[in-house]
């Protein structure tokens, strides 16, 4: 009953995240903006990229966004080969912020056209101490 319980609680949680608009801001050509999600101390975000390609490679940045609009962190460009993964992550420690938990908005930056319908992403935000998932979305079919 507890895992059904705490299974209810997750989707209503990814509900209302997905029901959430993004903010009217001009993003430069490539970029995806993903869901919000709230992380806090002890807590790693992290993206997950799947080509889901049968024969191209994929090129993606990931850079992760504050509630203030401001680049906390950048990744650098992953080339993904057909049918493998990539991810990227962000731990809440290394964000400049005493609040303890913090919103941070992933953004998905196609490296070409090319890449443009072969990718798609999941966002997982777990406990670094025991790997435990507190929020797993996933993502646009491709974007």
């Amino acid at each position: 009953m507890k895992l059904v319980n705490r299974l209810l609680g997750l989707t209503a949680a990814v509900l209302l995240l997905g029901s959430m608009t993004v903010p009217a801001r001009a993003f430069d050509p490539g970029e995806r903006p993903l869901i919000p999600v709230g992380v806090a101390d002890g807590q790693t975000i992290r993206v997950v990229a799947w080509n889901t390609a049968t024969n191209r490679q994929a090129k993606i940045t990931v850079k992760f966004v504050d509630a203030d609009g401001n680049v906390v962190f950048t990744s650098d460009q992953a080339i993904i080969a057909a049918g493998k993964i990539a991810d990227f992550d962000l731990q809440r420690s290394t964000i400049n912020n005493d609040s303890g938990r913090v919103q941070i908005r992933p953004v998905a930056i196609l490296g070409d056209r090319s890449s443009a319908g072969l990718v798609h992403v999941t966002i997982e935000v777990f406990n670094i101490d025991d790997g435990k998932t507190t929020v797993l979305w996933d993502g646009p079919p491709a974007l």
